[in-house]
């Protein structure tokens, strides 16, 4: 899972935020504003948690 920075349509820059997690089917914000993101390999729904 990458976090990618643009301004405007330019890209900006693209931060690693998990790798080597398995499969990702899919990602969405809720609206308490934490990313969900199910996972194929083990079947679960994970949560970003942010970093304080």
């Amino acid at each position: 899972i990458s976090r990618i920075v643009v301004d405007g349509e330019e890209f900006v820059k693209e931060e690693r935020i998990l790798e080597g997690i398995g499969r990702i089917r899919d990602i969405e914000e809720a609206p308490d504003g934490y990313i969900y993101f199910s996972n194929e390999s083990n079947g679960t729904i994970n949560r970003i948690l942010p970093v304080e």
